[in-house]
């Protein structure tokens, strides 16, 4: 994605897309995102153009607003991969950084060849030496600035670790981050 470009990043509310709001904001893209609507604030917070509910077929009001990608980054694995390219302008692309659940895809693959498309799977521990320098690069470079360090992070000792599970199981504390110490 480069600066200029429309990148839509979906479950955006999640860690991973926090941070990527961050970065491509602070890279001149303009960026959309879907989450839950109780997370919208803080994707606009952080950069969001326009956030649509991931819950409620958020493709048609996309194409409704006369929305269109440069680039759409999945981070949930929860949207139809025919979605996602019809989201797409001309040599656009499309990154799954985490296996759908569906395992199995149909789509328009004549407008999908005529149009350029490309769909890219990312998975870091295949990434190069040279990926993960450059990428530590940009984190570094954001955390000097005081960039990415939104997380609410809670200590907790490690005989809390089976209650600090089960609330990330049952998704009690949203999107908070646990360090365990010893005890």
């Amino acid at each position: 994605v480069q600066a200029g470009q429309r990148l839509l990043i979906e479950g955006a509310a999640g860690n991973v897309g926090r941070k990527l709001i961050q970065l491509a904001t602070a890279a001149g893209v303009t960026v959309v995102t879907t989450s839950s609507a109780r997370d919208f604030d803080q994707c606009q917070r952080l950069g969001s153009q326009a956030c649509y509910d991931y819950q409620s077929g958020f493709g048609d009001q996309l194409v409704r607003d006369e929305w269109t990608f440069d680039h759409v980054i999945d981070t949930s694995g929860r949207v139809a991969l025919a979605t996602n390219l019809d989201l797409l302008l001309l040599g656009g692309e499309v990154t799954l950084i985490t296996a759908p659940k569906d395992d199995q895809f149909t789509f328009g693959v004549r407008a999908f060849y005529m149009a350029q498309k490309r769909i890219n799977g990312f998975v870091i521990s295949h990434a190069t030496v040279d990926q993960l320098a450059r990428a530590a690069e940009v984190l570094n470079q954001a955390f000097s600035a005081g960039q990415l360090l939104d997380d609410q992070v809670s200590q907790q000792h490690f005989s809390d670790a089976p209650r600090c599970h089960q609330w990330l199981e049952d998704g009690q504390d949203g999107h908070q981050r646990f360090v365990l110490l010893p005890d």
